[in-house]
């Protein structure tokens, strides 16, 4: 039997399909940090992925999120 691989980043229209979808891959090359970082933002529950078979998939909404929670604050300005 041959698995299905999602490919990476697509989007189709319509239900839980229609969401963009990151990889650990995916994130560890757009934040410029290694994979085993982003295994262990996932592992203690600050980046919100999904198990599927042996890989995370992560929604690109909740990786936005993740790192609005991280973003520093200007001076004067609150958060």
């Amino acid at each position: 039997m041959i698995p299905f691989i999602m490919p990476e980043n697509r989007e189709i229209r319509g239900g839980i399909l229609s969401t963009q979808w990151l990889s650990v891959v995916d994130i560890a090359e757009e934040m410029r940090v290694e994979i085993d970082t982003v295994r262990g933002w996932i592992r203690r529950g600050d980046l919100v992925a999904y198990r599927v078979g042996n890989t995370y998939r992560i929604k690109r909404e909740d990786f936005d999120k993740f790192l609005e929670a991280r973003r520093t604050k200007k001076d004067g300005e609150e958060k």
